[in-house]
């Protein structure tokens, strides 16, 4: 994030020394990226091939670059998984902004109301609810079920409970 790095810069956060900070930390990011790094969650592999099994489309929003993104989605074998892999870069404005998610369920041809964003963050959940779809977050990831329960839905603690709010419902969700 450009503005970010302006501001840890000089105190400004148009500070132009940003956005080449940011390219560089991006570029090296991804290089970073492999199975050790960034290897998927276990017993998630199972969960993508249920959704997709059913019709479902993937689709992968980060706040991280696009090149990140699909370096992480490659690494982990799930490319024709995951037919929308988008970074911060690639979209009208970051999470907890919705932009993001709207633009990806526009490139997927999907109804925003019948789409489930899953996510660790409480910037995720705040996403998908401004963008109207259902939030769900995952306490296995950077932030704590406690933390994730004002922004999502539901929040869920293990993999097969991700696997029965995905499939449940909307409102029977807890």
């Amino acid at each position: 994030t450009p503005r970010r790095f302006g501001f840890h810069v000089s105190g400004n956060a148009d500070d132009p020394a940003g956005p080449v900070l940011a390219q560089e930390f991006d570029s090296l990011y991804v290089t970073q990226v492999s199975t050790a790094t960034v290897p998927l969650f276990p017993g998630l592999k199972r969960v993508l091939e249920e959704l997709e099994s059913t019709g479902c489309h993937l689709g992968a929003l980060s706040n991280a670059c696009s090149d990140y993104v699909r370096a992480v989605v490659a690494v982990n074998g799930l490319d024709a998984s995951f037919t929308c892999q988008r970074g911060a870069d690639e979209v009208p404005a970051a999470k907890p902004e919705p932009a993001g998610l709207l633009q990806c369920c526009a490139e997927l041809g999907l109804e925003v109301a019948e789409c489930a964003y899953v996510g660790d963050a409480p910037t995720d959940g705040r996403a998908a609810r401004q963008a109207g779809m259902r939030a769900i977050g995952v306490a296995w990831g950077s932030s704590a079920a406690s933390t994730l329960e004002a922004e999502c839905d539901e929040v869920v603690e293990t993999v097969d409970q991700l696997l029965a709010a995905l499939f449940r419902d909307p409102s029977e969700a807890t």
